[in-house]
């Protein structure tokens, strides 16, 4: 894992009321219970165009467009990311998977004194949908970034009701702990069912699928450093007149417990006329690092005969068993090995047990078992993802 260079940047944001006093961006609570304030800068207004907008959490790209000609991505309202945001193509990123999505990696133009925190982007499309998926590199915490999907068309499939969706997913990972940006590649599979659960106000059906082949990839955007759990993407249901889904649960397992890793959320839309085309996003977080190691433990006897001696004089025999149990642990504390997890590095894949102290001839037994070490700092993983129809 890498530690560049980081820049302590701190947002800071002001809203001015009009001269009367009041807040302009003040309206009342639905709930009718006082009042809240509207985000000019939220950008889902359009059920066609919909984003990962959350500014508490630092996610606050609220436009974005592809410009075709150039092969370059325009993205608005991420801090430091040069004054046109305008992000270009990294040559050897752009690949189109064998159900027809492309997808390619950007990154944001830097001179001596604009662009000075450097900006990836993730961008996937189909015949129907685009998604761009986009974060910063520099910042003590996750940095600022967003996501986005948007369609050209949509309608519900008209035929048997269970369908299968594949495609490609995309995104990018950052630290709590400044410790850089991985961008992230794998395979997106959804299953739908439109006939079931049934329909209860306008929300009906099923969808569920995961991410495999999760890769993360260094910043080239083909690199692969690591590999990273799949994605599960429990059930949802999804909104009949408009084919969005909202609210949809996203979690990664660890390798070994089973237990939950990483925990977020999903949703998306639909596109294409007979709903040809499912896309959406993702925003997980978890330990930044899992490291796994196997550690061996062995058990040895070893059983001598040794003479009994009375007096200067050999009267007899006696039979001595020693027993004793040797770990890795002895060699490389379990401490220490949380420590090189804390700081992003490697720990090794096995560790032996010293076999200095067994006495020559000892009988031996020899167990292994894998541990978990889970790093202090936290990740998050904003990711995009199309599919088609099979």
């Amino acid at each position: 894992m890498r530690y560049p260079v980081t820049i302590a940047i701190v947002g800071l944001a002001a809203l001015s009321g009009c001269l009367d006093g009041t807040n302009p961006f003040m309206v009342d609570s639905p709930d009718g219970t006082g009042s809240e304030q509207l985000d000019e800068n939220d950008p889902n207004t359009d059920v066609n165009n919909q984003f990962l907008y959350d500014p508490d959490r630092g996610l606050t790209m609220n436009a974005v467009q592809y410009d075709a000609a150039n092969d370059e991505l325009v993205i608005n309202n991420l801090p430091f990311d040069g004054p046109d945001g305008r992000y270009d193509n990294i040559a050897g990123t752009t690949s189109t998977d064998a159900n027809g999505i492309t997808s390619g990696v950007y990154e944001s133009r830097q001179t001596a004194t604009t662009g000075l925190v450097k900006h990836y982007a993730v961008f996937v499309r189909g015949d129907y949908l685009e998604a761009t998926a986009a974060n910063s590199r520099d910042w003590f915490g996750f940095g600022y970034g967003g996501a986005n999907i948007n369609r050209s068309d949509f309608g519900l499939p008209s035929g048997i009701g269970e369908y299968v969706y594949r495609g490609v997913y995309g995104g990018a990972r950052t630290f709590d702990n400044g410790g850089g940006i991985e961008l992230t590649a794998g395979d997106a599979t959804l299953i739908l069912d439109v006939l079931d659960f049934d329909p209860i106000e306008g929300i009906q059906g099923a969808i569920a699928g995961d991410i495999t082949n999760h890769v993360a990839l260094a910043e080239d955007g083909t690199t692969v450093v690591d590999n990273l759990p799949d994605v599960i993407l429990a059930v949802v249901s999804f909104s009949t007149d408009q084919g969005v889904f909202e609210g949809g649960e996203a979690t990664t397992a660890l390798p070994v417990s089973g237990g939950v890793a990483d925990t977020g959320s999903y949703e998306g839309i639909f596109g294409g006329p007979d709903g040809e085309e499912i896309g959406g996003y993702t925003v997980l977080e978890g330990p930044g690092n899992v490291q796994v190691t196997t550690v061996e433990t062995i058990q040895w006897t070893y059983t001598f005969e040794q003479d009994i001696i009375v007096g200067g004089v050999v009267v007899g025999t006696q039979t001595i068993t020693q027993t004793g149990t040797t770990s890795g642990f002895d060699s490389i504390p379990a401490s220490e090995l949380q420590e090189v997890t804390n700081a992003g590095g490697d720990i090794p894949a096995f560790i032996g047990a010293p076999t200095s102290g067994i006495p020559a001839g000892a009988d031996t037994v020899s167990t292994t078992q894998t541990f978990e070490f889970l790093s202090d700092y936290q990740a998050r993983e904003v990711g995009v993802f199309v599919t088609t129809q099979q």
